[in-house]
């Protein structure tokens, strides 16, 4: 896959992520779990110069996302915010599903090192939906536990093909920097 298109897949996932910037940090830890798949998509993509491991992350996610959905119907579990009229459809969290699936995936598929700030990013995801009163702490576990489960079910790990000596074997990863942001790491071996 050449330069040009590497960085075209890179710019879309960014740009499929914009709605989350300028609100605050609360609302933008919910939009996290949004943009957490397709920057897992392109990353994959880029990193691997093929589309094995995208397949599996879709379906991985499609597992969890299904799942999630019919135990949100059959367990009918009331929101800590819950009003009369509500659904109740707490247990498990989607947001948290939709966060941690493409972490876990990252963590399967590449290593913990490369999943530290996709696991950052969804653990923030499920601190906001606590700290926004729309779920507990069982809520998200719930969501942690599918997303474990389904990612070890159908993501194999990535047998990197090792690089002549003499050519560069980037590394691609999310980084996020302290003072806020979003960027993309590159790691070069020589």
């Amino acid at each position: 896959m050449s330069g040009g298109v590497k960085v075209l897949i890179l710019l879309l996932a960014l740009a499929l992520a914009q709605p989350a910037w300028g609100r605050d940090r609360v609302e933008w830890g919910d939009d996290i779990s949004d943009y957490m798949m397709s920057c897992a998509v392109a990353w994959t993509v880029i990193y691997e110069g093929g589309l094995e491991g995208a397949a599996q992350l879709g379906l991985s996610y499609t597992a969890v996302r299904v799942a999630t959905n019919k135990l949100k119907v059959w367990t009918n579990r009331k929101r800590p915010d819950w009003q009369p009229g509500d659904a109740q459809d707490a247990f498990p969290s989607l947001h948290s599903s939709k966060a941690f699936a493409p972490a876990f995936f990252i963590h399967k598929r590449y290593g913990f090192r490369q999943a530290i700030v996709p696991y950052a990013l969804a653990s923030f995801t499920a601190y906001t939906r606590i700290h926004a009163n729309k779920h507990d702490w069982v809520d998200v576990a719930g969501s942690i536990a599918l997303s474990g489960l389904f990612t070890s079910m159908f993501v194999r790990e990535y047998e990197r093909t090792p690089v002549p000596s003499g050519r560069l074997a980037p590394d691609f990863f999310p980084w996020a920097p302290p003072s806020g942001g979003l960027g993309l790491g590159v790691h070069l071996d020589f």
